[in-house]
């Protein structure tokens, strides 16, 4: 049985999402966007060993906490290659929003579409959904979806950030995320959960009526 905690961080709000075995006590985070210590504490708190970081794309907001929770809890990194443009420009997009800057990940596991990611024994099923960011990616994992920016609830991610693209995330969400299961549940990186079923009929920005 899997355990989730979210952890909603910086101004942004973001969600970083904790994933665990409750038999096995491993676990993988996802996005952990800022406030190490806030992420830590349900790591903690659970006795958790944590077995990767699994990163939907690489804006600063989503990962500015790597770097002190690898030194508490090192684990590899998750990441698609696509998006390391956004590691060189990290420190200066942290100073630009008032963020502590970090560094990057010197090293991390380049993600494949559709290529399993083991995590001890937690497998994902790792969905790239370019758009938001080149690199965006959504991980699915039984009855779980992880969205970072690509979906939220009754939402769709910015496109008009650098490299960003409009067409391609709305196609990204279209083929790729609405022909999923309706009953499965969406964990997006900012906002409250959601079902695919509920999005492919009820989003205003990108439903299968538009």
């Amino acid at each position: 049985m899997l355990s989730l905690h979210t952890v909603r961080t910086s101004s942004f709000r973001e969600n970083c999402y904790i994933l665990a075995n409750k038999e096995t006590k491993q676990a993988v985070i996802i996005d952990p966007g800022y406030e190490a210590d806030k992420i830590a504490q349900p790591i903690q708190e659970n006795a958790y060993t944590i077995k990767g970081y699994l990163i939907t794309h690489a804006h600063c907001d989503h990962l500015s906490a790597l770097e002190a929770l690898q030194a508490s809890f090192p684990a590899p990194v998750y990441l698609n290659p696509s998006d390391a443009p956004f590691l060189v420009i990290l420190q200066g997009e942290q100073q630009k929003y008032g963020l502590t800057p970090s560094n990057p990940p010197s090293s991390y596991e380049e993600i494949q579409d559709k290529k399993i990611i083991q995590c001890g024994d937690l497998r994902f099923l790792p969905i790239t959904t370019p758009g938001h960011s080149p690199g965006g990616t959504c991980f699915l994992i039984e009855d779980k979806l992880f969205t970072g920016d690509t979906l939220f609830a009754r939402n769709i991610g910015r496109s008009d950030f650098i490299l960003g693209n409009h067409d391609e995330l709305i196609r990204s969400i279209k083929e790729k995320l609405y022909t999923l299961d309706d009953n499965i549940t969406i964990y997006p990186g900012h906002g409250t959960t959601s079902t695919i079923g509920y999005e492919k009929n009820n989003n205003p920005f990108c439903s299968f009526k538009s």
